[in-house]
């Protein structure tokens, strides 16, 4: 197979990394121990932890369960699978008679997207760069390379239950919210610095391209 896909919560995930490298493979990976209580985990997920691992791409396992669900935090949940999970175990959208209500793990999702994003035009502008331009070229890379070292997740127990890993367990402990948003915002400065127009003055004038 040319793509590969696999768990982002498993073990040896990092060799699989490697072998995928090595044998000229696509990586994937997807998650199926969340919902949308962690929005830290969906951003990171989704972004830091793509650009960092270099992983190409990523998709949610979600679902919901069949119960009847309620939006006020004080009425009791009854749900049909009694003893399978609990009733939000795996879900982004959470059913009620009020309508399907989203969590915020999709926001963080598309924020998560949107890091990316913010990353991937760097690099174009970086390689796109003018002789003009190379100064700036080389502190974006400086840049990038100290941000992708911050986007590297500590490597840490995972908690002995599916439970566990929903709710209690962060990818990132070391990413603050801020952080995030300092991340995007120094590599947006990057960017202008690369795709602004350089003038160029001559004995006649300024040039007009």
């Amino acid at each position: 197979y040319d793509v590969w896909i696999a768990s982002t919560s498993s073990k040896s995930l990092p060799d699989t990394i490697k072998l995928a490298e090595s044998k000229q493979k696509e990586l994937w990976t997807y998650n199926c121990q969340w919902n949308g209580t962690q929005p830290a985990n969906d951003r990171y997920f989704c972004g830091y932890h793509m650009w960092a691992t270099g992983i190409r791409g990523n998709w949610q396992w979600c679902y919901t369960e069949g119960f009847s669900g309620s939006s006020s935090l004080e009425d009791e949940v009854k749900w049909r699978n009694r003893y399978y999970e609990e009733p939000w175990y795996v879900n982004y959208v959470l059913p009620t008679p009020e309508g399907n209500l989203p969590t915020l793990g999709w926001e963080a999702r598309r924020e998560g997207i949107d890091d990316y994003r913010y990353l991937q035009t760097l690099r174009a502008a970086i390689d796109a760069a003018p002789a003009g331009k190379r100064a700036a070229a080389n502190a974006a890379e400086r840049f990038l390379a100290l941000a992708g070292r911050r986007m590297q997740a500590p490597h840490q127990s995972l908690p002995a239950t599916n439970t566990g890993r929903n709710y209690g367990f962060v990818m990132h402990p070391g990413l603050a919210p801020q952080d995030y948003d300092d991340i995007r915002a120094q590599a947006a400065e990057h960017i202008i610095k690369l795709q602004r127009k350089i003038r160029y003055t001559t004995a006649s004038g300024p040039d007009p391209h």
